[in-house]
């Protein structure tokens, strides 16, 4: 008895069911079209361009500095707080994520509420400065004994404030002669440069 049944069932199934052919001239009067009611919707809710980042990147390099600027791009400004920001690999990904504390402290004194970082790893949207124009590390040289002529000429200024100042900039520039001659003869002992194969 289950056998028949269960046969009935499969050539009830198996047998071909009769359609109605709508024609399509002939719409169903309750059906609606989507962009019907997606037109309907909250604006909000569907913007039709791609929200603008919540940090400009100039703001942006005030905030992390020009170093990682020059390879990140905040994306945007999740409801919970979350600040998406682009990165070019996981090494920007980490050295960001063990910033984020400073950066989200200085983000909060630009005037953001953040609570914290994520970031992604791909292409940065903007273009990056070319490798002259990017942050390049500066030694500052060892201050330099000023000549003893030089020495009496600023003791004799009267205003203390200015003296201070030509005392900072013939030290600095003296010193950073001194560091140049000193690297130039470094790299005369050393000879040319072979190049690595």
């Amino acid at each position: 008895m289950k056998t028949r049944s269960a046969q009935a069932s499969l050539e009830r199934w198996l047998q071909p069911r009769k359609r109605r052919r709508r024609d399509a001239r002939d719409p169903d009067p309750g059906a609606v079209s989507l962009g019907d009611i997606i037109s309907k919707l909250d604006p909000g809710l569907h913007p039709q361009y791609p929200a603008a980042p919540p940090i400009t990147q100039s703001d942006w390099e005030k905030i992390v500095g020009p170093r990682i600027a020059d390879r990140s791009s905040p994306e945007r400004l999740e409801p919970d707080g979350t600040l998406i920001v682009r990165v070019p690999a996981s090494v920007w990904a980490q050295e960001l994520s063990m910033l984020s504390t400073s950066v989200i402290n200085r983000i909060g004194a630009f005037g953001l509420r953040v609570s914290r970082l994520r970031m992604t790893v791909g292409d940065p949207p903007q273009q990056l400065r070319p490798t002259s124009q990017r942050f390049v590390r500066h030694v500052v040289a060892a201050p330099a004994p000023l000549p003893p002529a030089v020495q009496c000429c600023i003791d004799d200024i009267d205003d203390s404030a200015l003296r201070a100042s030509i005392l900072a900039a013939a030290t600095a520039s003296l010193s950073e002669a001194a560091a140049d001659e000193r690297r130039a003869r470094a790299a005369a002992r050393r000879g040319p440069r072979r190049s690595r194969r």
